[in-house]
């Protein structure tokens, strides 16, 4: 059984068992799903701003660029393994 959800003009649809209560796994999974999309945006805002602004200005969010920089150098110097790595990250994001 299916059921539609109105929630400020969005369709969100909820799987439901038998006896009308949700599944505890669909719902988990899509709570980490939002908020995981939700961390992208805000990393894609911080780049952005420290780009605009300049990393000595954004005290409250840190140098996101440089740690950016930084994790790709690492992955970049562990050779197969951190291309390993980089593709099982963006295997999981696409998922």
């Amino acid at each position: 059984m299916v059921a539609d959800l109105e929630n400020t003009g969005h369709n969100l649809r909820v799987i439901t068992t038998k006896l009308g209560k949700p599944k505890m796994f669909d719902m988990a999974r899509s709570t980490i799903r939002s908020i995981t999309e939700l961390g992208i945006a805000l990393l894609a805002l911080a780049v952005i701003a420290t780009l605009l602004v300049g990393p000595a200005n954004m005290a409250f969010l840190g140098d996101v660029v440089g740690n950016i920089m930084a994790l790709v150098k690492s992955l970049g110097s562990a050779g197969l393994v951190g291309l390993i790595s980089l593709g099982v990250v963006l295997w999981l994001f696409k998922k």
